[in-house]
């Protein structure tokens, strides 16, 4: 759509979900298609969440020539990533940043096709992630 105030044209990232407790998606694949935005970054955008549960997502971010993650966690508490799959394309599969962000959890996750499967900005603590059986 050309039209400027088409959702399209607005829209940063395919999900957005802030300010929510107790979150849970399932099942979840993230597929970019035409016509393209110059602002679309990631796939799912968590902010100022606890208590979240991703279970079976796949995805990679917006635009495969850039260094956005497919999925980013923002001051997030108590989550879990699981049984998810970056697809082809992915440069970074996980940003985590906040100086909230603790208690994150990726079990079991296939990063394979991502260049990096997952980053911690500097004000993130390094026990603020646990990671296991992902490959």
């Amino acid at each position: 759509s050309d039209d400027p105030t088409s959702p399209l044209k607005k829209a940063v990232h395919a999900m957005k979900f802030r300010w929510a407790r107790n979150l849970k998606l399932k099942d979840v694949e993230v597929v970019w298609e035409k016509p393209a935005s110059d602002k679309w970054e990631s796939a799912l955008y968590f902010e100022d969440v606890k208590g979240l549960e991703v279970i079976g997502f796949a995805g990679r971010q917006a635009r495969p020539d850039t260094e956005n993650p497919a999925v980013v966690l923002n001051r997030v508490e108590d989550s879990v990533i699981r049984d998810s799959k970056a697809l082809p394309g992915t440069s970074l599969f996980l940003r985590v940043m906040g100086d909230t962000t603790r208690g994150i959890h990726l079990i079991g996750n296939d990063f394979r096709q991502a260049k990096k499967p997952y980053h911690l900005d500097e004000k993130v603590s390094r026990e603020a992630v646990k990671a296991s059986d992902n490959f």
